[in-house]
């Protein structure tokens, strides 16, 4: 199913780069993605206030929280409308047409202040195609993309392809968060640690001793926890090494 000769080895660093971005979008710390962007190769360092600048990160946790409800584009799309009305039309009473302009009004008033906080003279009045330009050319002094990510892009729609097949409401980011529930709750380093009360206290300038665990968080992870230990626990664990200086005892010999 999946091409090996497409793969490759994901350092430690990197590991912990990526956990502590999913701990920050699942808390809605927008304050933390930032440096997330820089640790994972996306934002060049010298562009790291300009991010801090834009909300470009609360565009990309939506996203996320939309894929991470499954069901493929076609139910994304559909979510994504739901939250349009909810937005710019409560009372349901646009036509889609209407909700469309009216949804692309609001975006390029924000591109606009965007431009403008960057010192872009006249956005205030620039058409649309303006706008949209001046938007592409900013973006791209500010994102990257890694070459890390095409593996794991085409890792992840591979998989998510396969599941879609046998149920229309699969999600790979759900399927993923018994591990991620594993890793947070087993492992010692401090960045995991961090993390894991990313995930349970919210935005990282909270003082945990005051702050309120969100019992929830909780609850889900060890749910998440106990499905990856009961799925895991038939396949074999790998051999310690013998310590130095110990020969390794053999192996019985089979009965007859």
């Amino acid at each position: 199913i999946l091409d090996w000769g497409m793969t490759l080895g994901v350092p430690q660093d990197l590991q912990y780069s990526l956990i502590e971005f999913i701990a920050h979008v699942n808390a809605e710390d927008y304050a933390a993605m930032p440096d997330d962007f820089v640790r994972l190769g996306f934002t060049p360092p010298d562009q790291l206030e300009r991010v801090r600048a834009s909300n470009l990160t609360e565009g990309l946790s939506f996203v996320l929280r939309q894929l991470s409800q499954g069901g493929g584009g076609k139910k994304l799309q559909a979510r994504v409308r739901d939250e349009w009305r909810e937005q710019y039309d409560p009372g349901g009473l646009l036509s889609k047409e209407e909700l469309r302009a009216k949804v692309r009004e609001g975006f390029y008033a924000q591109a606009r202040t965007q431009l403008e906080a960057d010192g872009v003279e006249g956005a205030s009045v620039m058409d649309v195609q303006n706008v949209m330009e001046k938007m592409q050319q900013r973006n791209r002094e500010l994102f990257q993309v890694p070459p890390y990510i095409l593996y794991v892009a085409r890792a992840f729609s591979t998989l998510e392809g396969i599941g879609l097949s046998s149920n229309e409401d699969y999600s790979i980011v759900s399927e993923a968060f018994p591990y991620l529930s594993k890793r947070l709750l087993t492992d010692d380093s401090p960045r995991a640690k961090a993390a894991l009360r990313s995930m349970v206290y919210g935005a990282e300038d909270k003082d945990a001793s005051n702050a309120t665990p969100n019992l929830s968080k909780v609850l889900s992870m060890g749910d998440g926890f106990t499905s990856y230990s009961s799925a895991t626990a038939a396949v074999p664990q790998a051999a310690a090494p013998p310590a130095a200086g110990k020969a390794a005892s053999p192996a019985p010999a089979d009965a007859a």
